[in-house]
């Protein structure tokens, strides 16, 4: 399906012809979005008391790009955020992706910064999938936020094996060097949010924050639909 018309089309598709929740296999009331509502209410947002996430604060201060966490929940193998993630990611159900943004939304504060900033895929990996996951969790989070969402800002300039089956120093390895912003200009003394679907090592998201600092941006928060725990590479 063409790019223009697939972008169209799909989320509509997604949210016909659907009878059960997608996760728990419940079926689904008027209005459900794939998920059902007591799956989608199971969300509970990281906060920042939590002993993990101050690690990965304190790991992320280590490299001094990332000033700020935000993520709708911790990711759990076998759990609601693997079946929506996975389904986001490879079985082009992007409302999930838009619902999920959204929801993100309701915890990072409107206003607080001036850009949002998707993780960008390799324009050959896009092409294959199709989009960019984390443009529409981008799209969610800027139309509950107000805060302004742009994918022309930084491009990946150079195709990488996909992270999951990497430990954190492959990973690490593998992601050096591969973001390139393009439009310096756009950044220069802004906060900025960049948006992942899932945090794990947290490699993908520090290399593409320290790329957007030389650049000129002022703060970066990094935010997420879901947190993998610590000692979680998967």
């Amino acid at each position: 399906m063409p790019n223009i018309l697939h972008s169209i089309l799909t989320p509509f598709r997604d949210l016909l012809f659907v009878a059960d929740c997608l996760h728990c296999g419940t079926p689904l009331r008027d209005g459900d979005r794939r998920v059902c509502r007591q799956c989608w209410d199971s969300l509970t947002p990281v906060r920042g008391g939590d002993h993990t996430l101050e690690v990965l604060r304190a790991r992320f201060a280590a490299g001094g790009a990332i000033d700020g966490l935000e993520a709708l929940c911790y990711f759990e193998k076998g759990g609601l955020l693997q079946s929506l993630a996975h389904a986001l990611k490879y079985g082009e159900v992007t409302a999930l992706g838009y619902e999920l943004g959204y929801r993100l939304g309701a915890i990072v504060p409107p206003g607080s910064t001036d850009l949002i900033i998707p993780v960008p895929l390799n324009k050959r990996k896009e092409r294959e999938r199709g989009y960019n996951q984390s443009d529409w969790i981008g799209k969610g989070l800027s139309e509950r936020t107000g805060i302004p969402f742009r994918t022309d800002i930084v491009r990946r300039r150079r195709y990488t094996v996909t992270q999951t089956h990497l430990n954190a120093q492959e990973r690490k390895k593998n992601i050096a060097d591969a973001f390139e912003v393009v439009l310096p200009q756009a950044v220069q003394h802004a906060s900025c949010i960049i948006v992942d679907d899932i945090i794990t090592t947290g490699s993908t998201i520090q290399e593409l924050a320290a790329v957007l600092k030389q650049a000129g941006a002022a703060r970066i928060v990094a935010a997420a639909a879901g947190l993998a725990r610590l000692g979680e590479d998967g």
